[in-house]
């Protein structure tokens, strides 16, 4: 509430009130460029956040392989991500280079009051254990948030509740487990913030 763009940045009428992105901000349609220029100059100029999200990730190691003649393998990926580096090649190599050192900079994990906010799924909240790889790229334990909540709500070693975005909660395609003691509807101690995890809509932000 009370958030307008402006000259290319988010600015709020409360200066208080802050936004954090929990990555993937490129690659969902065909303005990833000028989205990603509006994020970095908030994060900026306007003190907001973000972790760093695979598609984000995907880019700088694209570039990097790019620019040293390595086989990057682009124009086999998704349409949107060879769309996205066919806009990025278009640009100077001076902005090349200011967005990927922009995205390099940004942290793989922020924790706000009881909130750990992280772009995938991860099964356990230790920030000292947890790498950028499984921050960024999460799981493929398609228990994870069920794991991650039995972790925080039985067993008290997550203290934080899990913010991601990556993925939709993964809960709705599983009954109960008859192999272990999991209640796999339980994933309360995880909020993902992907396309229909959050009230079946489009919804992308948390307040």
């Amino acid at each position: 509430e009370g958030f307008f763009i402006e000259n290319d940045c988010i600015f709020n009428k409360d200066p208080n009130k802050k936004i954090l992105f929990v990555g993937d901000l490129i690659d969902r349609g065909y303005d990833s460029l000028k989205i990603l220029e509006v994020i970095k100059n908030s994060i900026l100029h306007q003190d907001h956040y973000m972790v760093l999200g695979n598609h984000e990730q995907k880019l700088i190691n694209t570039y990097r392989k790019f620019k040293n003649n390595e086989p990057a393998h682009v124009f086999q990926s998704s349409e949107a991500v060879t769309r996205t580096f066919h806009e990025f090649l278009k640009l100077s190599k001076d902005k090349q280079e200011e967005y990927i050192k922009f995205l390099e900079k940004q942290p793989h994990y922020y924790i706000h009051n009881d909130k750990l906010i992280v772009h995938a799924n991860i099964k356990n909240d230790n920030i000292f254990n947890l790498t950028r790889q499984q921050a960024i790229y999460g799981t493929d334990d398609a228990l994870s948030d069920v794991i991650y909540t039995q972790l925080k709500n039985i067993e008290n070693c997550n203290k934080y509740t899990l913010v991601r975005g990556h993925i939709p909660l993964l809960n709705e395609t599983y009954t109960k487990d008859k192999k272990t003691s999991l209640d796999i509807k339980d994933t309360s101690g995880v909020i993902s913030l992907e396309e229909q995890a959050v009230s079946k809509g489009y919804l992308c932000m948390y307040d």
